[in-house]
């Protein structure tokens, strides 16, 4: 069990209350992929498309799982909200195993689960130069080509990026989600 809450401060802190219910947040012991799953959620507010003028305005912000889902029910309690500032509503969709033709291109978050590990070089070439934000928790997920993994560092969820990655898909960072960052890649 990790003990400790998600590293970007406050929010993280709120986020993670949020997705274990009333009842359960008090205790402060979460799952590892509760704060996994808290840790998606938050990204959405701290990455941005480079250009909002090649994409179309969404009402929905989602997150994809794609592979063997190991989040559970982990999203429900912020499954439906407003983000944003109220203009877009959060959508989990699990898409299942990868397979040729699936559409990535609807996700904002596209959470890589294990399961996919080896089939990581042809999903990043699918959606390459399509603002989608990919994170896994694979070891050389980085090196692959995605933008976000996320790593166990002693009782913490951290992350390391790639933000030569995101600039491709036109995504930006935080200056914040960068700041908190365990390894930042730059090209």
């Amino acid at each position: 069990m990790i003990k400790q809450l998600v590293g970007l401060s406050l929010c993280g802190a709120v986020v993670v209350s949020l997705m274990m219910g009333p009842g359960v947040a008090g205790d402060l012991e979460a799952t590892e992929y509760q704060l996994k799953a808290a840790c998606l959620y938050t990204f959405l507010r701290f990455v941005h498309p480079t250009s909002t003028s090649e994409s179309p305005t969404r009402t929905t912000a989602t997150i994809g799982i794609l592979g063997t889902d190991p989040f559970g029910d982990h999203f429900r309690e912020v499954e439906g909200r407003r983000l944003d500032a109220g203009d877009r509503t959060l959508t989990v969709k699990r898409l299942g195993p990868y397979h040729r033709g699936i559409d990535l291109g609807q996700c904002d978050v596209l959470f890589i689960c294990a399961s996919e590990a080896e089939r990581v070089p042809a999903i990043l070439d699918d959606i390459r130069r399509i603002p989608v934000l990919t994170v896994s928790e694979t070891s050389r997920f980085l090196d692959q080509g995605g933008m976000i993994n996320l790593v166990i560092d002693g009782s913490r969820i951290r992350w390391e990026v790639n933000r030569g990655s995101a600039h491709e898909a036109g995504l930006s960072f935080s200056s914040q989600l960068l700041r908190t960052a365990v390894r930042v890649i730059e090209g």
